[in-house]
């Protein structure tokens, strides 16, 4: 049977957009997988270049304020009687495959939808915290020292991603209020991730997920390191967890460009232009939201693989 990753975009014009991510995948992929990406808008050079690789491209409407919630809509139709056995949901423009993720599966996979905890409560983040508030008040008390957990990439049996899909969608319309003033700035509400963190909280309860952290061997959430384990690792390109296990999947990587760089062309990482590599971050807990994105790091990086004792100092 087969198997499918799912994608899309509006907005976006230009192929690096979406390159990074498509190429990555194609690198992994076997003969029963397929990539299929759904896009709003005019045709652009990214239809261009997925047709020169004959991906299958579906146009699509908007269905939502929000564009960020649009995407699940185009996500839950597309899979309408559709044939597949597993399927994973990811953002197209900050997610790469180090693995296929369908064998990762085959391995691994214990429950019906395999989800990213990224290691930390609402009331540790800024964002997650007002975004919450904003978006759902009257549950965000009872969330706040629940995880916050990433819908940017999620993955499993085809059922249980077109109904969590649709889930998400239902709870977004709940939404009554869609710009939050923080300190008389006008900022947009951005509910998809909060409601999914309330489902995952309610209805799909740990019966039903399977909560892969940075610990796992998953997907690495670059921007939850410095709210979680505060570190990662290159092996030899790869990055990995903290078991020397190289993740399926890395996200957010762009977060960190000042010393770590994606190398599409051998779908590998280097930090500080070395493949073997740790990565330690100032913990960055409960700081006002204009301070987010500003933790420092620290690169120890060499040409060789490093002893466990110089690895871990």
């Amino acid at each position: 049977m087969k198997n499918l990753v799912l994608a899309g975009y509006s907005g976006y014009t230009t192929k690096d957009k979406v390159f990074n991510f498509v190429e990555s995948f194609n690198k992994v992929k076997l003969s029963f997988d397929e990539l299929v990406i759904l896009y709003a808008g005019e045709r652009s050079e990214i239809n261009d270049y997925l047709d020169s690789l004959e991906i299958q491209q579906v146009q699509v409407k908007e269905k939502s304020f929000s564009p960020y919630v649009n995407r699940f809509y185009w996500y839950a139709d597309f899979l309408k009687n559709k044939d597949y056995d597993k399927v994973v949901c990811a953002d197209i423009r900050d997610v790469v495959f180090q693995s296929n993720p369908f064998t990762w599966m085959n391995t691994y996979q214990m429950n019906d939808l395999i989800v990213c905890d990224e290691g930390f409560k609402h009331n540790e983040d800024a964002w997650n915290s007002m975004t919450m508030q904003g978006a759902f008040p009257e549950e965000s008390h009872k969330m706040r020292n629940k995880n916050v957990f990433n819908v940017g990439v999620f993955g499993g049996n085809k059922l249980e991603v077109q109904w969590i899909c649709e889930q998400i969608t239902k709870k977004c319309e709940q939404v009554k209020v869609w710009v939050h003033n923080y300190k008389g700035k006008a900022i947009e509400v951005v509910p998809d991730q909060v409601a999914f963190s309330i489902l995952l909280d309610t209805i799909a309860d740990s019966r039903v997920t399977q909560r892969c952290d940075n610990t796992d061997n998953w997907c690495l959430t670059i921007a939850s390191v410095c709210l979680s384990t505060l570190e990662y690792q290159g092996i030899g390109g790869k990055i990995c967890n903290p078991d020397s296990m190289e993740y399926c999947l890395v996200h957010q990587y762009d977060r960190q460009t000042e010393f770590l760089e994606y190398h599409v062309d051998t779908n590998s990482f280097t930090a500080d232009g070395k493949e073997f590599f740790k990565i330690k971050l100032a913990d960055g807990k409960n700081l006002p939201l204009e301070q987010q994105g500003t933790v420092k790091g620290k690169v120890s990086a060499s040409d060789q693989p490093m002893s466990v004792g110089e690895f871990y100092d």
